[in-house]
């Protein structure tokens, strides 16, 4: 027995599918079930393959077709501010979803973020969305995305408008295409490095670095732009109950795979912390992996304040780091915040092969 809307497997009796809350029907009497006649005694019986799982059932969210639009549809097409009309839906977050727009006054696209009805019942949650837009908007460098507005919907939901980015998130080019060159990945971690280097420079710290906030675009010779988002927009991200007692909320702030170790112990955060996430993804970049083992997120996490990373020759046997490189990176992913580099390298003999910044 199966259910016809996501294909879970049922137990039979079952009248609501516990996987979907699809209602059941109950079979009919005797002799006829649900869906048709029972075949006549002697008639071939057919056979019956239950459906594929649907996208909802493998864990995808899908809109249904009976559930009622929600709040993010009804937004669509409408103008905010009296002029920005959104026009696409770009993705959702834990903090709200992401629309393009098309800015009136400007005449070109916007990316604007609306905060979620749930963070917004949450006066934290909203005042530091409102907080945290100011301090973002300040940083003005050509590798950060420009954060240029904000306001409230008529429905009283705080936004931000930013400007739109026209490329690829470097996770996804990451997941299509696997490790980087080296001179590639170092030119990614260059242009990243003077992005955070300007936000620090106003003391503002990004605190969720991770490759799906740095977009990657193309110049007219057909170079990587990088533009890194969120600056200073905290994520909340929920960890296993048996580390709750590591935090005061139980949350953290940041992606689990590319947080520090200070981040992790609730401990306090500073520019090395953004630095850390930075050789995680540049790490990363080179070898295809994270620099710490895990069979989860939860457990690379944890496993980054009890052990060392892995050296790169293991991950990648055929991959050839020169040694001053490997020196810099592991000295950036070293456990104590006081270990590693107070901002970004640039001492000379760094020049040609490290993460360095704007100050170069």
């Amino acid at each position: 027995m199966f259910c016809v809307k996501c294909g879970t497997g049922l137990a039979e009796g079952t009248t609501v599918c516990p996987n979907c809350k699809n209602p059941i029907p109950v079979k009919k009497s005797a002799g006829q079930s649900v869906g048709g006649p029972t075949p006549a005694v002697g008639q071939p019986q057919p056979v019956r393959t239950p459906p594929a799982p649907s996208a909802q059932a493998q864990g995808t969210i899908v809109q249904s077709a009976v559930r009622p639009p929600s709040q993010d549809d009804a937004l669509m097409g409408k103008v905010l501010a009296g002029r920005y009309r959104l026009v696409e839906k770009l993705g959702k977050g834990a903090m709200g979803v992401v629309y393009k727009a098309e800015d009136a006054e400007r005449r070109q696209y916007a990316a604007i973020k609306i905060m979620s009805s749930k963070m917004a019942s949450n006066p934290d949650s909203a005042a530091r969305f409102q907080r945290e837009a100011g301090l973002a908007g300040k940083i003005n460098h050509p590798n950060a995305v420009l954060t240029y507005d904000s306001g409230r919907t008529e429905d009283g939901l705080a936004y931000l408008v930013m400007e739109y980015v026209d490329g690829e998130p470097l996770g996804e080019m990451l997941k299509r295409s696997g490790p980087l060159p080296l001179d590639r990945a170092i030119g990614i971690t260059r242009q990243a490095a003077a992005a955070l280097d300007a936000g620090h420079q106003l003391d503002i710290v990004h605190r969720d670095f991770k490759p799906d906030n740095v977009y990657l675009c193309r110049t007219g010779d057909g170079r990587d732009w990088v533009k890194v988002l969120d600056f200073g927009v905290a994520k909340q991200t929920a960890v296993d109950a048996e580390f709750k007692t590591l935090t005061q909320a139980g949350f953290v702030v940041g992606t689990p795979q590319y947080i520090s170790p200070e981040q992790v112990l609730g401990e306090k955060i500073s520019s090395r912390s953004d630095l850390y996430s930075l050789a995680v993804v540049f790490y990363q970049m080179l070898t295809g992996a994270l620099p710490f083992s895990g069979k989860s997120p939860q457990q690379q996490m944890f496993n980054r304040v009890r052990e060392a990373p892995s050296p790169i020759h293991q991950v990648n046997p055929d991959l050839f780091v020169p040694p001053e490189v490997e020196d810099v990176l592991m000295k950036a992913l070293a456990r104590r915040p006081e270990e590693r580099f107070a901002s970004v390298p640039v001492r000379r003999r760094e020049r040609r092969h490290c993460m360095a910044g704007c100050r170069l």
